[in-house]
């Protein structure tokens, strides 16, 4: 693998490297002083091998072209595979350490990145995006934003009788009341799909400083919020806005420095405040919880017969599944909990859907689609769909790809990219780039 770095380019790149390597020693600290001590209970272990330690620091340590490249090129699918390498491969490396994963685990999930990795890395950048042969795209746009947004107001009148709210403490009584009522299917999909494409209009409308339009949408977004008290809806809306405000491209290289930053919260606040909200609901549910679930998932389905997506679009034909909701089977076989959902994503879901022959197959089909938005994205500004990389990288991590494609409105998200103009950002600054080599070039042949 061949990368051209300047002398610029070699220092933020060395910088970024050891923001890595810092970011992996504290999360080892904390998983065995804090995360194991404090959640030993939930499943997590504690084992020392220094053979394992070893091992773990050189899966890493494979990992640093990747990251280098992903952060040079910046397309959509580098910005989120970046962020799925240090929200769970970057944990995983630290569990393999000292959780006492099985060597066919550590083997299966590891040939899984690998080849996800190899896909990013050789899978060629998109040189235009995909032209939809539509007259009047922002028609078809105003009529998708119509949509969804009718339907969210539909639901809010319906169920809820038009709350509006932003009031934290009941996210939990909405979402309780928001499962027992009895919405209907096609209402599910369009309300779950809404959470995707409405921030993607609302900072699309702040980009061309339409700004009553895009407050209209944050309304929206508020009555979404209300119906069931999606943490992702007011959250991923306000992220998109501030994102919006501040992003720019060189911040794909300081990731490890914010991800560092938050563990140091996490590490100061247990140690010298004995409370627990970052390690918690962060570092716990998000870096390390999935890993554990992971090898639950590997363990049932490496003895037992892959699904094959029968609980998933197949159902939709009519076939049936041997199992009971997948989710739940795994609830209850590792941890007790019949109700428990305990989804997943990446590597268990080519478990649980091929076998291993989906440890082959799905890291590459998950990199296409990735390699498919970047074709949708060509050519927009990236602060309108930076926000977009942060939601579904948590959303791969922990579901499966059909349903993030349905149910998480990926299909609906993609066309509503193809739908917005192009702003040729990324082509102005290869123009810039190229002007540059030129002068450059001028300049010694003059000498």
């Amino acid at each position: 693998m061949k990368i051209h770095i300047s002398k610029t380019n070699y220092a933020s790149d060395s910088v970024m490297i050891l923001f890595i390597v810092l970011y992996r020693l504290l999360l080892d600290l904390i998983y065995t002083k804090h995360l194991y001590p404090l959640f030993g209970y939930m499943g997590f272990e504690y084992n020392l091998d220094f053979g394992l330690i070893s091992l773990s620091w050189l899966l890493l340590i494979i990992t640093f072209p990747f990251v280098i490249k992903c952060s040079t090129r910046g397309d959509l699918s580098d910005v989120i595979t970046l962020l799925l390498i240090y929200l769970s491969y970057i944990p995983f490396t630290t569990m393999v350490a000292y959780y006492g994963y099985s060597l066919g685990y550590i083997f299966a999930n590891t040939l899984y990145w690998i080849i996800l990795l190899l896909s990013s890395y050789y899978l060629p950048s998109p040189k235009k995006h995909f032209d939809l042969k539509i007259a009047n795209k922002q028609y078809v746009l105003s009529i998708i934003e119509i949509l969804f947004s009718f339907t969210i107001l539909y639901i809010s009148w319906r169920y809820t009788g038009f709350r509006f709210s932003i009031d934290l403490s009941q996210v939990y009584a909405y979402r309780m009341e928001a499962r027992l009522s009895s919405m209907p299917t096609v209402l599910n999909y369009l309300f779950a799909a809404s959470k995707a494409v409405i921030p993607i209009l609302l900072v699309y409308y702040l980009d061309v400083k339409k700004y009553w339009h895009a407050g209209l949408l944050l309304l929206i977004q508020i009555f979404s919020f209300s119906i069931n008290g999606s943490k992702t809806v007011l959250f991923g809306t306000l992220l998109s806005i501030i994102l919006f405000i501040i992003y720019n491209n060189r911040y794909l290289k300081t990731i490890p420095q914010l991800l560092l930053g938050v563990s140091v919260v996490a590490f100061i606040e247990t140690s010298l405040f004995k409370s627990y909200f970052v390690l918690s609901y962060f570092l716990r549910r998000v870096l390390f919880l999935p890993n554990m679930l992971g090898e639950y998932y590997f363990d049932f389905f490496s003895t037992n017969e892959p699904d094959y997506y029968r609980q998933s679009f197949l159902r939709l034909f009519g076939v049936k599944s041997p199992y009971s909701e997948i989710d739940n089977l795994i609830g209850t076989l590792y941890f007790n909990k019949p109700d428990m959902a305990a989804n997943n994503g990446l590597s268990s879901d080519a478990i649980t859907n091929l076998g291993y022959i989906g440890l082959i197959v799905m890291p590459y089909v998950l990199m296409m689609v990735l390699k498919y938005l970047d074709k949708c994205t060509y050519g927009i500004d990236k602060r309108i769909y930076i926000s977009t990389a942060i939601t579904y990288s948590v959303i791969i991590i922990s579901s499966f790809l059909p349903t993030i494609l349905l149910s998480h409105g990926l299909f609906v998200l993609s066309l509503v990219l193809l739908l917005l103009p192009r702003f040729n950002n990324q082509n102005s600054e290869a123009n810039n780039d190229i002007q540059k080599n030129n002068k450059k070039s001028i300049a010694s042949k003059g000498q």
